[in-house]
Order: structure tokens, then sequence, then C-alpha cells
């Protein structure tokens, strides 16, 4: 029960934040932020595997701008490649969108 309801929980964050244009603007770590090691490894092993499969989820990424019309795909449009690279746009997207991740997170 308390799994379904963390789920539910996470469906409702990711929707919010999918429609938030400072999911995608804001950097990963502000500069002169200071992060506990712990975080510090998190971060280092997430980015180091998104910049190994971020090519290789190119069909993903137009899926999710095909799912989300009227919020992913409008910061999208928006921002890439004019304000930020195509990298960094779903860099931020993956870090604060993706559900299991804010599950495992909680």
């Amino acid at each position: 029960m308390a799994s379904i309801l963390r789920q539910k929980k996470a469906s409702m964050e990711v929707g919010l934040r999918r429609n938030r244009e400072t999911t995608y603007t804001e950097p990963l770590m502000k500069k002169g932020e200071k992060k506990d090691p712990q975080e510090m490894a998190e971060l280092k092993a997430y980015l180091s595997d998104f910049y190994r499969s971020i090519y290789k989820r190119s069909g993903e990424c137009q899926a999710i701008l095909r799912e989300h019309p009227n919020s992913v795909a409008i910061h999208f449009a928006n921002l890439v490649p004019g304000k930020m690279s195509y990298e960094d746009f779903w860099q931020r997207y993956f870090f604060r969108c993706d559900e299991s991740r804010l599950i495992a997170e909680w």
C-alpha cells in the first residue's frame, strides 16, 4: 500500500515538475553550492551515466515531447538551442522528472 501511494505521489510531482520552466533552466548544481559527499557521488554517477546514454535515448526523448506537448515540448521549443543545449535540457529533465528516481529518493 505504501509503495502505491509513493508511486502516485511521485507521478503527481513529476506532472508538476514538467510544467515548471525552472525544471529545465536551473542547473543541477549552482556555482559555489556545497553538497555533502554522498550527494556529490550520486550526482557524479548520474551525470556519468547520462552522458554515456543520452544519444541512445533520442527516441525516448522524442516520445516524451510527443506525450507532453503542452509542457515538456513547449519548454524544449522555447529553450533549445537558443538558451541551452539539448544535453542540458535532457540532463535536467531526467534528473528531476524520472519517477523511479523520485521514488528511490523518498
